[in-house]
């Protein structure tokens, strides 16, 4: 198995245009650009891993629809709790 050592500081190049496109985001944002790419960046992991256990779940409901309830029928359960 190999490792992947990451960098504690990373840079990435732009085009003129990306840096425009960018520079309008960080003035609505009025964040800087390091923090707003490291958001993105951990955005789009995060992002990752939900669709891959949504994938998950929707291949266990595919195996066996008979689990699904629909959610006003959750909704009344959770109700009657109260």
């Amino acid at each position: 198995m190999t490792t992947t050592t990451i960098p504690e500081v990373a840079s990435a190049r732009f085009t003129k245009e990306e840096r425009a496109y960018i520079a309008g985001y960080v003035k609505l944002e009025k964040k800087p650009v390091g923090t707003l790419m490291r958001e993105a960046l951990l955005e789009k992991i995060d992002d990752f891993y939900d669709i891959r256990e949504a994938n998950k779940v929707l291949k266990e409901i595919e195996k066996d629809p008979s689990r699904v309830r629909p959610w006003s029928e959750l909704q009344k359960e959770l109700n009657d709790l109260d």
